[in-house]
């Protein structure tokens, strides 16, 4: 083990003259990483896991660090986020090359990596979610949608959500999930699988659009309408929308229609 610590420094660059420091508190890593050190001749600076990000700063430029060493965590002290905030570039260079899917950590951290100036230098751009979302004037983010989900009928952009949130305002709905539906005139078409609650007789189209018309803009209410006991789902609870569709061009007949 220490030689195979001692190769990954050496394969590093980290040689004599070069800082690897260690914060963090006692542990078996702490023996390995001092005698690895000291056989490749590198210099080790040991930092005070209770330091906070002011500190942890000063001691980096003061010993001109080139390698930290630490653990992700102890008691009230979130090194991760600490070194995140104070070395905002490096961590935005390790989510690049490794291609990071998800991000933990304080606000501050974030607000450290956006605001670098060489932000946009970092190839980021496979990290993009699908999410649709809009942000308020205090800066909050609400999630509005999927982009895989977004309808486009006639040229308008429309977006599921909105129209499921209408739809469970109507008393006898327990569920809704909106699809876009292939149209030969419009493109794609509206239609809404619903789930009536027990004892509520079920919706036509007519009595849905009937519902919806002086509240939604005309091209964003409905066209059809599918009553089930259950929607499709995955194995992790998720709303399968692919099948949705599928089972809706059958069920309209749209494959005979093309």
């Amino acid at each position: 083990m220490l030689q195979k610590t001692s190769r990954g420094y050496a394969d590093r660059g980290e040689r004599f003259g070069k800082l690897p420091p260690r914060g963090s508190p006692n542990g078996a890593e702490w023996t390995l990483i001092q005698y690895a050190t000291a056989k490749i001749g590198a210099i080790l600076v040991n930092i005070n896991p209770a330091y906070r990000v002011h500190e942890l700063e000063y001691v980096l430029n003061q010993a001109g660090v080139r390698l930290l060493v630490s653990a992700q965590s102890f008691k009230s002290s979130d090194y991760a986020a600490m070194v995140a905030e104070v070395r905002p570039a490096a961590s935005l260079a390790a989510v690049a090359v490794e291609r990071c899917t998800s991000l933990y950590g304080v606000p501050t951290m974030f607000i450290a990596e956006l605001d670098h100036p060489d932000f946009d230098s970092f190839d980021l751009r496979w990290m993009r979610t699908g999410d649709l979302a809009v942000m308020d004037a205090d800066g909050y983010v609400s999630i509005t949608g999927r982009i895989k989900d977004m309808v486009i009928r006639g040229g308008e952009n429309i977006y599921p959500r909105e129209i499921e949130e209408f739809l469970y305002t109507h008393p006898d709905i327990l569920d809704a999930q909106v699809i876009g539906v292939p149209d030969q005139r419009y493109g794609e078409e509206l239609m809404a699988w619903i789930r009536m609650r027990e004892g509520a007789e079920a919706l036509t189209a007519e009595a849905l659009r009937e519902f919806c018309t002086g509240k939604l803009a005309h091209y964003k209410i409905p066209r059809y309408v599918h009553i089930v006991a259950e929607f499709p789902m995955t194995v992790t609870g998720k709303i399968r929308k692919v099948e949705m569709r599928q089972t809706a061009e059958k069920l309209l007949n749209l494959d005979e229609q093309r």
